[in-house]
């Protein structure tokens, strides 16, 4: 009997949500924008603006109002270690920025696990705690017009 040796090389966990210009459908289900807003939020009004560049992503939000941008698929993050997000530009203008991860999508979602975009380069979620399914959101909210833009979105 001849047995068989693997040896793993990398054991790498990756799947891209959003590349420069190109959304991963069969993985996020496309992304829609919604009125809801965290649990800590009071204003449950949506209006957020996307705009779908050629290799990026632009959201913008009304002064006084919030928005959310979530996945329309739940994404197992069982064996995965983080989400991050490529920002190219970011204005929070006093507001809030988050990038997360939440259970729900409905009004009032509650961010199981989230980070603040402050600013451009590279944002981290850990998310290597969680198992099952979330979906995937990014929420502007404040009393001031917040944007941002992205070109990479993917989980590790």
């Amino acid at each position: 009997m001849r047995m068989s040796r693997w040896l793993v090389l990398n054991n790498a966990f990756q799947k891209n949500l959003y590349s420069k210009g190109v959304e991963n459908t069969d993985i996020t289900g496309g992304f829609a924008t919604y009125a809801y807003v965290p649990d800590t939020s009071t204003n449950a009004t949506q209006k957020l603006t996307v705009t779908k560049n050629s290799d990026s992503i632009t959201l913008k939000s009304a002064a006084g109002y919030g928005g959310s941008l979530f996945s329309e698929n739940t994404i197992n993050l069982t064996h995965a270690r983080v989400l991050k997000m490529e920002v190219s530009a970011a204005n929070p203008n006093g507001g809030y920025i988050n990038v997360g991860v939440s259970a729900t999508k409905q009004n009032k979602f509650v961010r199981t696990a989230h980070a603040l975009v402050e600013g451009s380069g590279t944002i981290s979620v850990d998310v290597s705690q969680l198992s099952g399914s979330y979906y995937m959101f990014i929420n502007l909210r404040g009393s001031t017009v917040q944007t941002m833009t992205f070109t990479n979105w993917w989980i590790e």
